[in-house]
């Protein structure tokens, strides 16, 4: 893993303190869930699916998968599509209804 490109979970500014993702793992945990910085905090939850292609989308998927913060939905012969489970709903800073909602989404 590169560390200069990690960011601790605790200072990323959505999420509470877990442990240490990758800078793009966390933002595919982000676009998972529908977090985006200028997206109004009532958004997010609402969306809990990641379609991934080929190549770099499933392999970080794949990482984001061992860590348990996302699974396997179903896979196409051209994508694989991944949501965010309770753990990864809580990592990537999503609290009690929010979170609800995002696993209702799935």
């Amino acid at each position: 893993m590169n560390t200069a490109h990690t960011i601790p979970v605790a200072q990323h500014p959505y999420v509470a303190p877990v442990d240490v993702l990758e800078d793009q793992e966390m933002r595919y945990l982000h676009h998972t869930l529908g977090i985006a910085r200028l997206r109004a905090r009532e958004h997010w939850g609402r969306r809990n699916y990641f379609a991934a292609g080929t190549g770099n989308q499933q392999e970080v998927l794949g990482r984001l998968e061992k860590k348990g913060l996302v699974q396997l939905a179903y896979r196409t012969t051209s994508q694989a599509v991944y949501q965010a489970t309770r753990k990864g709903c809580e990592v990537a800073g999503l609290r009690g209804a929010e979170i609800e909602l995002a696993l209702s989404a799935s």
